[in-house]
C-alpha cells in the first residue's frame, strides 16, 4: 500500500516538474514572439520615417526653386 501511495506522489511530482517545464516553454516562445513583432515594428516605423524624411526633403526642395 504504501510503495503503491509513493508511486503516486513520485507521479504527481513528475507531472507538475513537466506542466511547469511545458509553462516555461510557452513562457519564453510568447516573449520570442513578442520580441519577433517589435523588431517588425520598429523596422516598420524606420521605413515609415525614411519615406517621411524623403517626402520633406522633396517638398523642401520644390519650395526653393
Amino acid at each position: 500500500l504504501w510503495g503503491f501511495r509513493l508511486k503516486q506522489i513520485l507521479g504527481t511530482r513528475n507531472n507538475r516538474t513537466k506542466a511547469k517545464q511545458s509553462a516555461t516553454a510557452a513562457h519564453r516562445n510568447s516573449k520570442k514572439q513578442k520580441q519577433k513583432k517589435t523588431i517588425q515594428q520598429i523596422a516598420q516605423l524606420s521605413s515609415n520615417l525614411e519615406s517621411l524624411n524623403t517626402i520633406y526633403g522633396n517638398m523642401l526642395n520644390a519650395m526653393t526653386k
